[in-house]
């Protein structure tokens, strides 16, 4: 018997789930610390160093310990025997154009976001692992803006699919469309880069909430909502099903900006009727959403992965 049936077999079901999303997030860290080997190369020999962002101490220590075993010298700001001066001092190195000891300070949320400055020298950053709060993930991609910066910092964030990235950055998503209802002016402050679109009051409740999501989209040029993986467990929301859903609502939300009296068309009772006449990739038509055409052969099937007791007041 496989160690993880024996496990099964003697824990409850809540902690087996807690259990496979750690080992899920612990695979991913692995992994993505592999790429960032990978690109270190080629961003050390273009002559650039790395600000990487995780979690907390345990997970900066093993991103240190596998970037140094592979040869980069890396400066732990999370390294709990450093005094405030030796974190000074490898700061001030690393922030230092004309000293080139570091490859790459790998630090977290806490110390990091908002409190650390770490321009300088350095215009490449990471965000390895999520953060918990989307303002502090706003503030950690800051890290590297300076007044009278000649170039423009490079942000990359790693993403694994089907592993606990998808329920850490779903909780963001999740924040971040409730900021832009409740708190558009905060959200345009952070969001500086897109001009965020006003959801006309009319649009209320789900409704309102689906368009939020799509005006995430629309920032994250994913190609789909988010909505409907509130309803989800994490181990689904990177399957193809999730991903096709998420192109309706987006295309829903689309509609109901353009269209906002017709929110009333979009119920729990006509949903998968709307879904099975849409047809991936193409704008939502009134006569698609009222039942003027047929259900398509291959429609879109919504509802997926649910999880019980998940989503009751979802459209």
């Amino acid at each position: 018997m496989d160690p993880i049936t024996l496990l099964a077999a003697s824990i409850t079901p809540r902690q087996m789930q807690s259990y496979m999303a750690c080992r899920a997030q612990a695979d991913a860290l692995l992994q993505k610390i592999g790429i960032i080997i990978q690109s270190l190369t080629n961003i050390k020999a273009e002559g650039h160093r790395l600000l990487i962002y995780v979690k907390g101490p345990m997970s900066a220590r093993e991103v240190r310990d596998m970037l140094q075993h592979a040869g980069f010298n890396t400066f732990d700001f999370c390294d709990s025997s450093h005094s405030r001066g030796d974190r000074a001092s490898g700061l001030a190195k690393f922030n230092d154009p004309g000293n080139s000891e570091f490859d790459a300070l790998v630090t977290s949320y806490r110390l990091g976001a908002g409190r650390g400055d770490f321009y300088g020298a350095c215009h490449r950053g990471v965000i390895v692992e999520f953060s918990d709060d989307i303002r502090t993930l706003y503030r950690a991609r800051q890290s590297l803006d300076h007044i009278g910066q000649t170039e423009t910092p490079r942000w990359v964030t790693m993403y694994i699919n089907h592993t606990y990235d998808a329920q850490d950055e779903f909780q963001l998503a999740q924040q971040e469309a409730t900021m832009i209802i409740e708190a558009p002016e905060l959200h345009q402050s952070l969001s500086t880069d897109f001009t965020v679109p006003p959801i006309d009051e009319r649009i209320t409740g789900q409704h309102r909430i689906i368009c939020a999501f799509e005006i995430l989209q629309q920032i994250q040029l994913t190609g789909f909502s988010k909505y409907p993986r509130a309803r989800m467990d994490w181990s689904g929301m990177d399957m193809p099903e999730s991903n096709l859903e998420g192109q309706l609502y987006a295309a829903v939300g689309r509609f109901l900006m353009a269209n906002p009296t017709t929110a009333d068309k979009f119920t729990k009772q006509t949903m998968e009727r709307i879904a099975l006449r849409w047809e991936p990739s193409k704008e939502l038509s009134m006569d698609r959403v009222v039942g003027n055409c047929p259900a398509l052969p291959n429609g879109v099937r919504i509802y997926n992965y649910v999880m019980p007791g998940k989503g009751r007041d979802m459209l």
